[in-house]
C-alpha cells in the first residue's frame, strides 16, 4: 500500500464529511441515545481511542521478568474495569535505541500531522519520558497481549532489533501486480 500526503489530505476531508453527516444526524437523537452510540464507535473505532474516546490504564505488576533478550517489567492495561492488554517493557537502550532512532518517528508524525493530530503528536513523542507518561508504563513494549472480552486476541512479540540499510528493490512491485486507486474503491454513502 502507498499512501502520499494528497491521499491523507484526502482521507481526511471523507471522515470530516462523515461525521459532519453523523453529527447532523445525532442532533435529534436522544442525549442517553447519542452517549450509547459514542461509546459504541469508541469501543470499534481505533481512531477514537487514540483520540482519548477511552483511555486504557497502565498497572505495574512484575520486574525482572525475561523476555527474548531483555528483562522487563510486566505492565497490565484494563480499560473500564476490564482487562485489554499485558504489556512487557524493557529499557529503551537495552535493544540498543537512540534519540536518532526515533527522527524517522518525527518524520512520520509530520506525515500525519494533517490527518491525524493525536497520531501525529503521538508519534513526534516516541522514546521521551512525555511519551511514556501518556501511555502509563516505562520502556518500550517488546510483547504485548490484547484481549477482548476476556480473550486473547493477538499477540505482538519483538524478537530482534538492529539497525540498517533496505535496499530500494524491496519496494518495488512484483511482476503483474497492477497499482490501484484505493480511494476510488472506498464505499461511499
Amino acid at each position: 500500500m502507498e499512501i502520499t500526503k494528497q491521499d491523507m489530505q484526502a482521507m481526511q476531508a471523507k471522515m470530516d464529511e462523515a461525521k459532519t453527516k453523523m453529527d447532523e444526524q445525532m442532533k435529534n437523537v436522544p442525549e442517553a441515545q447519542r452517549e450509547m452510540v459514542k461509546k459504541m464507535m469508541a469501543g470499534r473505532v481505533p481512531m477514537a481511542q487514540a483520540a482519548g474516546a477511552i483511555k486504557t490504564s497502565y498497572k505495574k505488576v512484575a520486574s525482572g521478568e525475561k523476555v527474548n533478550q531483555w528483562v522487563c517489567a510486566k505492565y497490565e492495561g484494563s480499560r473500564e474495569e476490564k482487562k485489554v492488554k499485558d504489556v512487557w517493557t524493557a529499557d529503551w537502550k537495552s535493544p540498543g535505541l537512540t534519540a536518532e532512532t526515533f527522527k524517522v518517528m518525527k518524520d512520520l508524525s509530520e506525515f500525519f500531522e494533517g490527518f491525524a493530530k493525536d497520531m501525529a503528536a503521538s508519534f513526534d513523542k516516541v522514546g521521551s519520558e512525555e511519551w511514556e507518561k501518556e501511555r502509563g508504563y516505562t520502556g518500550i513494549p517488546v510483547k504485548t497481549l490484547s484481549y477482548s472480552d476476556g480473550q486473547l486476541r493477538s499477540t505482538t512479540e519483538v524478537t530482534e532489533v538492529k539497525q540498517g540499510e533496505f535496499a530500494a528493490a524491496l519496494f518495488d512491485l512484483p511482476a503483474g501486480l497492477m497499482k490501484k486507486d484505493m480511494f476510488k474503491q472506498m464505499p461511499t454513502r
